[in-house]
């Protein structure tokens, strides 16, 4: 992953990051709303470009970088959309922050998120936390091709999750790609 996609990466993390913790401080400002559309509309139309598969719609190793810009910006885009929802109805527990997780053979999306409600949020701060990053990890070498959602689900409950450095999410999400087209 260059540094222009790790930075790109950092500032949806830190918008996660203060969605999150405004939730935490009880402090439902509005401006974190605007501030992520116009981070989102002055980054997708060329992330979508730069990242749309161009043979045999398989993404490739120079690809890979952008393709998890975009998984990152969808999960944080969710988010905002529950935020705004919390803001409508009040209710703590109506409202989820939600993450995907990647496996060895890659994102699938969306039977691989996990999520927490506001409410849950609240109540288990060390949980929160793992939630910061829209992208986390679980090693398991489980087939997603043939894998149902509550398989995936039972799969990462029973291993767990795990944030880790950017860079070792996309040298795993790379590798799960040489996998793929190695089928």
């Amino acid at each position: 992953m260059n540094k222009l996609e790790k930075g790109i990466y950092g500032g949806i993390r830190d918008l996660n990051d203060e969605i999150i913790s405004n939730i935490l401080e009880g402090d439902f400002e509005t401006d974190i709303i605007d501030k992520f559309y116009a981070f989102q509309y002055a980054l997708k139309g060329i992330l979508l470009e730069a990242g749309r598969p161009h043979q045999n719609d398989v993404v490739t190793e120079g690809e890979a970088g952008v393709q998890l810009i975009l998984y990152a910006m969808g999960m944080v885009d969710l988010n905002i959309q529950e935020y705004q929802k919390y803001l409508k109805i009040k209710d703590l527990s109506k409202c989820d922050i939600r993450k995907t997780v990647l496996l060895n053979q890659g994102i699938n999306n969306p039977h691989a998120w996990q999520s927490i409600s506001f409410k849950e949020l609240l109540a288990n701060k060390e949980e929160a936390i793992r939630f910061i990053e829209p992208i986390s990890y679980c090693n398991s070498d489980l087939d997603l091709d043939d894998a149902e959602w509550d398989e995936i689900q039972a799969e990462i409950k029973k291993i767990g999750f795990n944030n880790v450095e950017i860079d070792k999410i996309y040298d795993i999400y790379v590798e799960s790609l040489k996998i793929k087209t190695n089928d």
